[in-house]
């Protein structure tokens, strides 16, 4: 299944939805968000078709600055964008939010930052949903308002990071893009990425390792018979396997998913990994993403499946 095969088509109750919402004629809008919610080229029909079914999923103004925008990506389909601004809306019109605050320490300003706290308080709940991000994780070099406002985007990544555990399907920033471009197979710690441009991933194989045994020279005589071979004793069931694949593996069986279709979800969401054919091939740093956010991964391949 391609990229363009796996981009969301929206029924007509998802135009219809998002026109009615914006206030606009279907057909006028869809011209609109063409022209100006894309970046990097005009757009092909799926992949606006995958934007408005986000928007209308997300209901936001895609023409307001900082709600939502797209970049289309190679085979098809888009990475959908979300600004600070779309955050806050959403966070503001959750029915379960009662309030959120980002603290960034150390908390004198004058002093550079290290990491920022983000918590948002549900009504009726007395522990708050809690993010820490560090500076030296999310601090992308290419990205000039890290060095000129630290401060303000270490907040607004934990923020964001924290309203992910409640808004699933939170579509990512610029950021988030660049890391997802420069990312391989080898992971690359974030605070070295300096180049935005793309890096496509190589997928190297588990090296097979030699067999240290000898083969066998050919006997010059005849060889003894055999020993009769005795049953093998019963043995215990083999141990659940406890690495990030083989939980990945037992999660896709308990929720009756395939790999394949683990693995064409890896590729949407992580585009670098685009040359992967099994789970074997998705680095355990993306599988533990994967799996932190189950909910999120099981809708994203019951949308794979159609």
């Amino acid at each position: 299944m391609s990229d363009q095969q796996l981009a969301v088509t929206p029924q007509r109750k998802a135009s219809t939805e998002l026109a009615s919402f914006l206030g606009m004629e279907a057909s006028m809008m869809m011209d609109v968000i063409a022209a100006q919610c894309f970046k990097g080229g005009s757009p092909t029909n799926v992949q606006l078709a995958a934007f408005i079914s986000i928007a209308a999923e997300m209901r936001v103004n895609p023409m307001l600055p900082g709600m939502l925008y797209a970049y289309p990506i190679q085979g098809g389909g888009i990475v959908p964008m979300m600004g600070p601004d779309g955050v806050y809306k959403k966070l503001t019109e959750h029915p379960e939010v009662d309030s959120w605050d980002t603290t960034v320490f150390p908390e004198d300003p004058t002093i550079p930052p290290t990491h920022a706290i983000s918590r948002i308080y549900r009504k009726g709940r007395t522990n708050p949903i809690t993010y820490t991000a560090s500076l030296s994780e999310w601090k992308v070099d290419s990205n000039p308002n890290w060095k000129t406002r630290p401060r303000h985007m270490l907040g607004i990544r934990a923020l964001k990071q924290c309203a992910r555990q409640i808004i699933h399907g939170l579509p990512h920033d610029e950021d988030d893009r660049v890391i997802m471009r420069e990312v391989t197979a080898t992971e690359i710690p974030r605070a070295q990425l300096t180049d935005t441009r793309a890096v496509e991933a190589e997928v190297i194989p588990p090296n097979k390792k030699p067999d240290p045994r000898p083969k066998a020279e050919k006997l010059k005589v005849k060889p003894d018979p055999a020993p009769e071979k005795t049953p093998a004793p019963a043995s215990d069931p083999a141990p659940a396997d406890e690495t990030p694949h083989g939980k990945l593996r037992a999660m896709l069986t308990e929720g009756g998913w395939t790999e394949d279709e683990c693995v064409k979800l890896a590729i949407s969401v992580f585009p670098a990994l685009k040359h992967i054919k099994t789970v074997d091939e998705i680095p355990a740093s993306r599988i533990a993403d994967i799996i932190e956010d189950w909910a999120t991964a099981e809708g994203a391949m019951k949308t794979i499946r159609g």
